[in-house]
């Protein structure tokens, strides 16, 4: 029992001098927002965050990133492969164009050679549709391989375009030469469809550059005048070779 009373001196002690910490602690806090108000009302407040920032440690310096590096201009062998490979197109869709019209000229078949009679021989330059598609795919594919490492157009989309909607015309033309043919009026529809998710490729294309890079649109100028040089390259080549 003594011991037990002997001990509530200190305790009362140690709750006393918590009672005045915490009212210590109290009036820190009440001089703390009386500063705080002190410094809102005088419009301190920046430089009071400034004088303490002061106080914190400063951060490490970065050091700069290198500089990147310029981008390297076209390979001029490059530019030099697609522009001839869109030439060779020209040249090629005009060769398929017109063989293809001289064989409708004789009625839409024709042989050459080989041990049998032949009706309906071929007419002369037909022979060189034998050409021109295999390169017309060659040239189309390896255009648009070599376009695309210097930001010119797609070469796929340009001869699907031209060469579907040409021969398509053909069919067209020679549909209503005497009479009405069905079966070349239902192909010159089918060419014409085929062609047509081409043609929308482009002219979405145009857009886009129209808003947003209408420097590119050189590139669909060069393309043109090669086309029409490759054209009439060929067109002499046909004629030479009738």
């Amino acid at each position: 029992m003594g011991s037990r009373y002997a001990s509530a001196p200190g305790g009362l002690g140690y709750s006393t001098n918590l009672l005045g910490s915490s009212t210590n602690l109290l009036g820190s806090s009440t001089n703390l927002a009386g500063l705080v108000g002190n410094i809102r009302r005088e419009g301190r407040i920046w430089p009071t965050v400034r004088a303490v920032s002061d106080w914190l440690p400063e951060p490490p310096e970065v050091e700069p990133r290198a500089e990147r590096a310029a981008p390297k201009p076209p390979s001029v062998r490059n530019i030099v492969i697609t522009l001839v490979c869109i030439t060779l197109l020209g040249v090629c869709l005009a060769w398929a164009f017109l063989s293809m019209r001289a064989v409708m000229g004789v009625g839409g078949s024709c042989a050459s050679g080989g041990p049998y009679e032949i009706a309906t021989p071929c007419p002369d330059g037909s022979w060189l549709i034998a050409i021109a598609i295999p390169v017309l795919i060659i040239a189309a594919m390896s255009g648009s391989g070599f376009a695309s490492t210097i930001g010119a157009p797609n070469q796929l989309f340009v001869m699907w375009a031209v060469l579907f909607g040409a021969l398509g015309w053909n069919f067209f033309e020679f549909a209503f030469e005497d009479g009405v043919s069905i079966s070349f009026l239902v192909c010159g529809v089918l060419f014409w469809g085929m062609a047509l998710p081409a043609w929308w490729g482009i002219g979405v294309a145009f857009v886009k550059l129209l808003r947003n890079e209408p420097r590119q649109l050189g590139w669909w100028a060069a393309y043109a005048v090669l086309l029409a040089c490759g054209a009439f390259l060929g067109l002499a080549v046909y004629v030479l070779a009738s």
